[in-house]
């Protein structure tokens, strides 16, 4: 094993860093984390209230967002969620639940003591005024054409 003791530094290439469409799709995530905690975090409605944050302080299991406000934050993020729901869904609840960490971080119980935050699943349903249409109402031949 000559060599090996001659203080150089060796490097092998694991493929530990995605290179190409891979980093563009991590990227796309993790920018897609931080829109969500910003979101739930930060959106105001027309009366200044912070609707989502204080949906999650008193609900702690669920919050349902309206896809117009979101559309409305931030378009992309929107589309996203619209276009591939399955992708972009987990990653909103993930979100949901250390947002709402981070919102309980240390409470007053009932005895005057700090007490850990209950922590656990967020589940987040869409909402939307958008029109819906039935599936019965879908003419196939108009989508084949």
């Amino acid at each position: 094993m000559s060599g090996w003791d001659k203080h150089a530094v060796f490097y092998s290439n694991q493929a530990q860093f995605p290179q190409g469409d891979l980093a563009a799709a991590d990227i796309t995530r993790h920018s897609s984390l931080c829109k969500f905690k910003e979101f739930l975090r930060g959106f105001t409605d027309p009366t200044d209230d912070f609707p989502y944050r204080e949906s999650l302080v008193h609900n702690r299991d669920h919050v349902t967002v309206a896809i117009e406000d979101l559309d409305a934050f931030d378009a992309e993020l929107a589309d996203r969620i619209r276009k591939a729901p399955t992708n972009y869904l987990p990653l909103f609840e993930t979100v949901g639940s250390e947002v709402l960490t981070s919102l309980r971080s240390k409470v007053a119980g009932e005895t005057g003591e700090m007490e850990e935050p209950i922590t656990g699943d967020v589940q987040i349903f869409l909402s939307s005024k958008e029109n819906c249409v039935s599936m019965g109402s879908i003419d196939v031949l108009k989508l084949i054409l």
